[in-house]
């Protein structure tokens, strides 16, 4: 059963991120940046094909435990994405290159179990995101939970995602089309988290810029 919940009663704050999740994030945030539009586009394709069973769970019944578990398996795949991205033969940069190093963009909070599967995010964003409302799962960083607004002592998940610069205009495209909450662009509303992840993206920056020039 698709988990709704609107924004018009919204959960309590996400909590600031402790240390350990900061750290993890940032170490995620830069590996995703330092990725060309087709080694995520195939980063991407790989994880669905090896975790459909997971993200299908994710769907059914979403749960903060089931969602870290499924980042920390999926991470040694894009470790190795950033490594066959450095093995690539060094030159003039080509487009791909360019756009790596192109200042970071932003970060989508996405729900697994929202979706209603119309596909209006999916449409309007020229497939940035999915038809469940997802968006690429390469740039996938961090799962966060809240309580729901609600007097029982239930929980929410959510997954933070890296938006590349380039994809900025079709992800908030999609975001304003979503017509089942799945998806939200991290801003100044979300408080502690959005001051806490706004500065991780020079971060990123950095560390992906200073490894393409090394090339």
């Amino acid at each position: 059963m698709v988990n709704l919940l609107s924004r018009r009663t919204p959960g309590a704050p996400f909590s600031a991120l402790v240390a350990e999740q900061r750290v993890r994030l940032q170490s995620r945030l830069i590996a995703a940046a330092a990725l060309t539009p087709a080694a995520r586009a195939e980063l991407t394709a790989r994880a669905h094909a090896r975790f459909e069973a997971e993200f299908e769970e994710l769907e059914r019944e979403p749960s903060l435990e089931a969602a870290l578990d499924l980042l920390d398996r999926f991470e040694p795949l894009r470790s190795e994405a950033v490594r066959e991205c450095d093995r690539e033969p060094s030159g003039r940069p080509d487009e791909e290159t360019a756009e790596r190093l192109a200042p970071a963009g932003g970060f989508v909070l996405y729900w697994p179990g929202r979706s209603l599967e119309t596909g209006e995010a999916d449409i309007a964003s020229r497939g940035y995101f999915d038809a469940l409302d997802r968006p690429p799962v390469a740039n996938w960083l961090e799962a966060i939970g809240r309580r729901k607004s609600s007097e029982r002592e239930e929980f929410e998940v959510a997954f933070v995602a890296f938006v590349p610069a380039s994809d900025l205009s079709r992800a908030q495209a999609g975001c304003a089309a979503c017509c089942s909450d799945a998806l939200a662009f991290v801003d100044a509303s979300l408080g502690a988290l959005a001051t806490q992840l706004r500065p991780l993206l020079a971060v990123a920056e950095g560390r992906s810029t200073r490894r393409g020039s090394s090339r």
